[in-house]
């Protein structure tokens, strides 16, 4: 069966009449589109071209075979290119899923750097929670995770992870409420008032236990809801993230206690699951992912 390149080869000798000039269309040395076209004589037991003097002439029979080879050499560059739309719609979409404690400012870039290095791809960020987010990434169905980092529970899967940092935490509270009176708010206090907390946090049980500290707890779907709650009643553990634009607005404030701890630390961390090749879009994204860890994690 006759190559592509010796159709090619066949077609650019018939229309520039010449081996040399054939040569120079498709970008080869003229040994090399010579070699082409005896080889595809060879292969067809016919003769295509006469050579008279500096002049390429073609045969009776190359000019039956030229309309058939133009179509032969359309047919395949129309599958060439499905083949390329198919590898396009592969990596057509790319899905993240992440924890809504994930600092915002990592969503904006990541999400503009993408766009600007596929400028065609569909990006859909989606909130979830560590347990739904684990069994979609190990089943293939969306392709990253962001998430805090636990070391248990997922040796099973089959995920790789990648360890980003630590988020930090502080306390807050109402500008203008009554616990904003003072600088330093004792435990039992803490205990006794509602706490606000975010949904997902409630739902992963091993930060609850550090993490939700009052018995009393308001849990909000986002982190802005959570925060303009905090304006009007409770207190809460908000990353500064997104607590600084609402201290800015002068909605709440920070404070200290007398626990142990003023400031809390979550571990975070990206899960995706292992494959022995991965498209541009993840690779991309991993090769940048320790310069924006570095940028937004401590």
């Amino acid at each position: 069966m006759a190559s592509i390149d010796q159709i090619n080869a066949f077609i650019a000798v018939y229309e520039t009449k010449g081996y040399s000039p054939a040569a120079k269309q498709l970008n080869k040395s003229r040994t090399t589109v010579r070699e082409l076209v005896m080889t595809l004589e060879d292969q067809l037991a016919l003769v295509l071209f006469e050579v008279d003097g500096r002049k390429v002439i073609p045969t009776v029979d190359a000019q039956k075979l030229h309309f058939q080879a133009k179509l032969l050499q359309s047919h395949l560059a129309s599958f060439n290119e499905l083949v390329d739309s198919i590898h396009a719609q592969e990596e057509a979409s790319f899905t993240i899923l992440y924890d809504p404690m994930l600092n915002p400012a990592l969503i904006v870039e990541l999400t503009a750097e993408l766009s600007q290095t596929f400028p065609r791809l569909k990006l859909d960020w989606q909130v979830d929670d560590w347990n739904s987010a684990m069994k979609k990434v190990a089943s293939g169905e969306v392709d990253f995770a962001f998430m805090p980092n636990k070391k248990s529970s997922f040796s099973a899967i089959k995920i790789d992870v990648k360890f980003l940092g630590f988020q930090s935490y502080g306390f807050y509270t109402s500008a203008t409420g009554l616990l904003s009176e003072n600088a330093m708010i004792d435990k039992l206090i803490l205990r006794q008032e509602p706490q606000v907390l975010h949904q997902n946090i409630v739902r992963n049980d091993e930060n609850v236990e550090y993490m939700r500290i009052s018995a009393n707890y308001i849990a909000v779907m986002n982190n802005d809801e959570l925060c303009r709650t905090l304006a009007k009643v409770g207190w809460g553990l908000v990353p500064h993230c997104y607590a600084k634009p609402y201290v800015d607005m002068g909605l709440i404030k920070p404070f200290t206690t007398n626990l142990l701890l003023n400031e809390y630390k979550m571990s975070i961390a990206a899960y995706y699951a292992p494959a022995i090749t991965r498209g541009p879009v993840m690779a991309h994204v991993l090769n940048i992912l320790p310069e924006l860890a570095a940028k937004y994690y401590s």
